[in-house]
């Protein structure tokens, strides 16, 4: 486990060796605190930002992204497995579907691919 630390945009603390942890216990946490002399305001919008944190989680499949507001006292967490396809399908639970299990494909040419 790796610890660096940065205030009012320069480094405070140098990378530093903090603990150590299993193969699949892995991840990066980032903590930070809106600075009035940075930003027009030190509010940022919730919603917003979880929105964007969730799009991450649908576009890195496998990949789980947790957000705590220390504020609020509340905590969300996004994990979608197969990316798009569990997203999809999370939207569309208990709506009717043609066809009846949705399904998501890709294909790829010699100049172009798409999802």
């Amino acid at each position: 486990v790796y610890n660096i630390a940065f205030e009012n945009g320069e480094k405070v603390q140098d990378l530093q060796v903090v603990g150590t942890c299993g193969k699949r216990n892995t991840g990066t946490s980032v903590h930070f605190w809106p600075d009035e002399s940075f930003f027009d305001s030190p509010r940022f919008s919730v919603s917003r930002l979880t929105h964007l944190l969730k799009a991450k989680a649908v576009l890195c499949p496998g990949v789980e992204i947790t957000f705590k507001d220390h504020v609020n006292n509340t905590e969300q967490s996004w994990r979608y497995e197969k990316g798009l396809n569990d997203y999809l399908c999370e939207a569309v639970n208990g709506l009717p579907t043609l066809p009846e299990k949705p399904f998501v494909g890709n294909f790829e040419g010699d100049t172009e691919a798409v999802d």
